[in-house]
């Protein structure tokens, strides 16, 4: 039986996205995706906030850098993948990152040259 690994993710953006590329000049962004959820300790409920690894390439890499700021709404779909490399000890250590397969623009901060960022409208 084959398995599924597909998410759907929608959260906002803790840091403005920088664009890299690989050796092979292809440009990838990773974003840092906050999400929260709610947990009750005894009859408190506290607001926790996951934080998610997402890459994103090609030109859709380019348009976050271009488009998404800190503090920006997006909708996320892709898979979930875990990558390995060698360190500096020749160790392998191991990494879990989301890939993007699709990403929606849900809200944008309104944004003026002369102005810091406002209230949030939609996009």
């Amino acid at each position: 039986m084959r398995g599924i690994n597909r998410l759907f993710l929608m959260g906002h953006l803790g840091l403005k996205p920088e664009l890299k590329s690989t050796q092979n000049k292809n440009p990838f962004t990773d974003l840092r995706v906050a999400t929260h959820r709610q947990t009750k300790s005894e009859d408190k409920w506290t607001q926790l906030t996951d934080w998610h690894r997402v890459r994103v390439w090609g030109n859709d890499a380019v348009r976050c850098c271009q488009l998404l700021q800190a503090g920006d709404a997006v909708a996320i779909e892709g898979h979930i993948r875990t990558d390995s490399w060698l360190n500096e000890d020749g160790e392998k250590k191991f990494f879990t990152l989301i890939h993007c397969q699709s990403i929606q623009f849900v809200r944008m901060a309104q944004r003026s040259p002369a102005l810091p960022l406002k209230d949030k409208v939609s996009a």
